[in-house]
């Protein structure tokens, strides 16, 4: 995938996205909570915090594995617990969801319906349900940081309102 080629190459190259705001001290972790899809746009319309998606499956090594290291850092899950509405999705499970333009389908309908088709995949929305942007790949702690700060400062410049595409606005934006 292009996008996934830019962001390692923007992150071997050690260049970093300035935050949109402080993100406090790192003393505490902070508790990171999960929903249910549904439920993370429902808050997202009431909050205007964009929704963060981690679609993975039970078999997937790599999602453990960000469940166990990138999700774990303090910095990280305090970002996703603060700025974010965070929801996790089994893209092969039967798990029941309300999802437009139908009442109720199963998570692994969404995942087929929105084209996933490997593990684990991050999607974000902005609360109108617009996708802001995906990355299928596992994202260490360091690399995780840089694409939330990307996507906070992305949503922040309404780049997406004027068609300006998270790749293109990530390319434009890199080293500033």
């Amino acid at each position: 995938m292009r996008l996934a080629s830019i962001f390692l190459l923007g992150l071997a190259m050690s260049v970093a996205m300035p935050a949109v705001a402080e993100n406090g001290p790192t003393q505490a972790p902070t508790t990171l909570r999960w929903k249910k899809l549904d439920d993370a746009m429902d808050e997202s319309v009431r909050t205007r915090k964009p929704v963060f998606l981690m679609i993975g499956a039970k078999w997937c090594g790599y999602c453990h594995k960000m469940d166990a290291v990138t999700f774990r850092d303090p910095q990280i899950s305090r970002l996703l617990a603060t700025r974010f509405s965070n929801a996790k999705m089994d893209g092969e499970g039967e798990t029941m969801l309300r999802w437009p333009p139908k009442k109720a389908v199963s998570e692994a309908e969404i995942a087929y319906g929105m084209g996933i088709r490997g593990f684990p995949t991050l999607v974000f929305f902005r609360h109108d349900r617009r996708e802001l942007a995906r990355i299928s790949s596992y994202l260490d702690p360091t690399q995780m940081k840089v694409l939330l700060d990307a996507i906070l400062a992305y949503d922040a410049s309404g780049a997406l309102d004027k068609g300006i595409d998270f790749e293109r606005w990530f390319q434009a934006h890199q080293g500033q």
